[in-house]
């Protein structure tokens, strides 16, 4: 009896932790900055973390465009544009997608609290809220307006006329295709994108899961010095249990205007806050074996040095 306990005793030390730490992380494209500004009605898990500089960052984990919805602007990629401004006609989406596979155990991990911030430069009218992309992936591209003009889908990037990213010269003649070019192309209509929703959430809107409908979508945590914060716990939540992250769409209408990941003050970017406890792998049955014979074998050694004694 004295052996077996003393067995179990011992392979439960040796065993890996059954039961993570949890991780405080930031996800923010830094070049120059080693540390996240503090700024706005943060929980205070991440206005702490920022305090003590205990977050962990993950640069270059970070691609946004605005779509603009105007006249023939919806044709023109706004990839690399830094700022994202909102217009008299309603809200010109901004989406932005964080790379969530940099995240140990996050797959499977539990998210204690997530939160969005956006630096808003400008503006003071119009819808704010934030939802979660549900169709399918995009590419951000590279432009700042324009038509991109291009069947490379790493070079071409997303606009209000094309969903995915990938361009041509051709001007739209097909309603949904299913081939390139035409793959690209959204409905006539241009409501590409549906927008998923949170339960209990009634931001507004038209209700039509459009590209400019808040129905049900996160509403404004509140903003302070122009730092605004969604808590979209509920979204990244989804992403960890498997939901495709085709990432979050912010609506800026109408004269607002956020700043994106090419901004040039560092501080003004978008950040994804995560507090998540990541998921634990159990060690396999080799493992488990070896363990509980280095756990016999120092059982049997402490043994022998009791009887010599």
């Amino acid at each position: 009896m004295k052996f077996t306990a003393c067995l179990v005793g011992l392979i439960a030390v040796l065993l890996p932790s059954l039961s993570a730490s949890a991780a405080v992380v930031a996800m923010v494209d830094l070049v120059n900055d080693t540390t996240v500004a503090a700024g706005g009605p943060l929980d205070t898990t991440f206005s702490s973390a920022i305090t003590a500089n205990a977050l962990t960052i993950y640069t270059n984990s970070v691609a946004d465009a605005y779509l603009a919805n105007t006249s023939n602007s919806r044709y023109g990629n706004y990839g690399a544009s830094t700022s994202a401004p909102g217009n008299g006609g309603g809200p010109q989406p901004v989406i932005l997608k964080f790379d969530l596979s940099l995240l140990p155990g996050f797959v499977g991990g539990t998210i204690n609290v997530a939160e969005l911030r956006i630096y808003q430069n400008a503006g003071n009218t119009g819808t704010r809220a934030a939802g979660y992309i549900t169709t399918h992936d995009w590419v951000a591209g590279t432009g700042t307006g324009g038509y991109p003009g291009t069947t490379d889908p790493s070079t071409g990037g997303v606009s209000f006329a094309h969903p995915i990213g990938f361009n041509t010269a051709a001007l739209r003649n097909a309603e949904n295709g299913t081939t390139a070019p035409l793959a690209s192309w959204g409905p006539n209509s241009d409501s590409y994108f549906t927008y998923g929703t949170v339960a209990g959430n009634t931001a507004g809107g038209d209700g039509s899961n459009s590209a400019t409908d808040s129905d049900g979508m996160v509403a404004l945590k509140g903003s302070t010095n122009k730092y605004n914060v969604w808590s979209v716990t509920d979204i990244v939540s989804l992403w960890a249990a498997g939901t495709p992250n085709y990432g979050f769409v912010a609506l800026n209408g109408n004269n607002w205007v956020y700043y994106t990941s090419d901004i040039a003050t560092e501080a003004y970017r978008p950040v994804l806050f995560i507090d998540y406890t990541p998921a634990v792998t159990t060690p396999e049955p080799a493992t488990l074996a070896l363990l509980s014979l280095g756990g016999l074998l120092t059982v049997a050694g402490a043994a022998r040095r009791r009887r010599r004694a």
